[in-house]
């Protein structure tokens, strides 16, 4: 199973070179068990009132951790894969 974890402190916040308007979501992936999990593919999604539209993957890295930057304001949805 996996659980995502919502992040925002080090050693998985966002990179310094994220600049306003813009925003970052970040976050780290780990087991049932706790334990990171390296390479999972993680998949933002923007949601809309029409259909939901895969905007960015990126991959973990060795402690789980993920980011999505340079987001506008919105609504969106982060997916493990």
């Amino acid at each position: 199973q996996i659980i995502h974890i919502p992040d925002c402190n080090e050693p998985c916040g966002c990179p310094d070179d994220t600049t306003p308007p813009t925003g970052c979501i970040s976050g780290t992936i780990v087991n049932a068990s706790g334990k990171p999990i390296a390479g999972k593919t993680v998949r933002l999604n923007r949601t809309s009132p029409s259909t939901p539209k895969v905007l960015k993957t990126a991959k973990t890295d060795d402690n789980g951790c993920y980011h999505f930057k340079n987001l506008m304001n919105g609504t969106y949805k982060v997916r493990g894969l």
